[in-house]
């Protein structure tokens, strides 16, 4: 069963209506959230992306630097 994660938006009239301001705007939020696990676990987080099939491995690497890159994580 997946544990449901509380993030709190404080004012939903701040969202950004257009693209890309909203995805950065959410982007920031998970990035805080991942900022606050990581400092009460006391480590960098991790992940671990697998894939099936040759185009998904393409997609594979684009995830890993997104994610590198949105919570800089090595």
């Amino acid at each position: 069963m997946k544990k449901k994660i509380d993030i709190e938006i404080i004012d939903k009239k701040q969202i950004p209506q257009s693209e890309p301001e909203r995805q950065y705007y959410f982007m920031d939020i998970a990035k805080n959230y991942v900022e606050q696990l990581s400092a009460k676990k006391g480590s960098p987080l991790t992940f671990h992306v697998t894939t099936f099939g040759c185009q998904m491995n393409t997609e594979n690497e684009i995830v890993k630097a997104a994610f590198k890159r949105l919570f800089s994580l090595g």
